[in-house]
């Protein structure tokens, strides 16, 4: 019982099929994928700070020997700004903008006056 033989013509044919089968299949795989268009990019810019002005802190009413608030103005907008008073503490109290464009008031209830010993502002844009 003999096996039978491809010829080399049927052999290059063969061949050539399935080069076509597999790469009709990995294109039918790649085509599948919609990707929309985007944006990429490398750029630099300064950062420059704030500067802090008229900074008040307000006493609490009931007991004086604590902080009620400190408010400041900043020399331009900002979106978020976080203050702190004692150097030492890690939790900085959050800010909100007053009705006067640019001036913050920050929460400081329950800091001791004497415990304040620097006043820590971050703000970003």
């Amino acid at each position: 019982m003999g096996q039978a033989r491809l010829g080399r013509g049927a052999r290059v044919f063969a061949i050539g099929v399935a080069a076509v089968a597999t790469a009709t299949g990995a294109y039918a795989y790649t085509n599948t994928n919609t990707v929309e268009a985007s944006k990429a990019g490398d750029g630099t810019a300064a950062i420059s700070g704030y500067t802090v002005s008229d900074v008040k802190y307000e006493l609490d009413t009931t007991d004086p020997s604590e902080l009620e608030f400190v408010r400041f103005t900043l020399n331009g907008e900002a979106g978020s700004v976080r203050a702190k008073v004692v150097s030492t503490d890690t939790d900085y109290s959050t800010c909100s903008e007053t009705t006067t464009s640019d001036v913050w008031e920050c929460d400081l209830d329950g800091i001791a006056v004497l415990d304040a010993d620097s006043l820590t502002v971050v703000a970003t844009s």
